[in-house]
């Protein structure tokens, strides 16, 4: 008896560009979706007077370097162990890459120091977790998580259709 085809799954393959083509653009993601809905909702003065447009990149050019590359080190981070350690299917990944997300976005806001924080959670607000922001990051946060496994599960897709990876 045959056994039936089971799904393709991320968590037997592990291929570095593919990780990068979803990380790294779920990162920006989530600075440049936080920043657009702080705009949007006129929470920093840098988007008052200006296209929504205009005001996005403004807030999101604020933002120290600090914060974007804490977040965006903790996340990557967090989401390569969930690859490397877990091997979880690929709905479970999802879930593990959101948590991560959120989970960096957490981490990003409580412990860089608020020197460093210029545009940014306690740099913007004064509070750690102010109630206007935290769900505007935590909502980015999701969303890029999200995306950090569509996108690499899509690389990976297209690469065994080119025959470059096999499970």
């Amino acid at each position: 008896m045959a056994m039936p085809d089971l799904p393709q799954t991320q968590a037997r393959v592990f291929h570095w560009k593919c990780f990068a083509f979803g990380w790294v653009p779920a990162w920006a993601l989530a600075i440049f979706l936080a920043s657009a809905a702080i705009a949007a909702a006129g929470l920093s003065p840098l988007a008052n007077g200006q296209s929504f447009g205009a005001g996005m990149f403004a807030v999101a050019d604020e933002v120290s370097p600090m914060a974007k590359l804490g977040f965006g080190l903790i996340f990557g981070g967090l989401a390569l162990a969930a690859r490397k350690l877990l091997r979880l299917e690929r709905a479970m990944l999802r879930l593990a890459d959101i948590l991560a997300a959120i989970t960096a976005q957490l981490l990003a806001l409580a412990l860089i120091p608020a020197d460093w924080s210029r545009g940014y959670g306690i740099g913007l607000t004064g509070e750690r977790f102010a109630t206007e922001t935290l769900p505007i990051y935590l909502a980015a946060a999701l969303v890029a998580g999200s995306l950090v496994t569509l996108a690499e599960g899509s690389c990976l897709s297209n690469r065994r259709a080119l025959g470059k990876v096999t499970d």
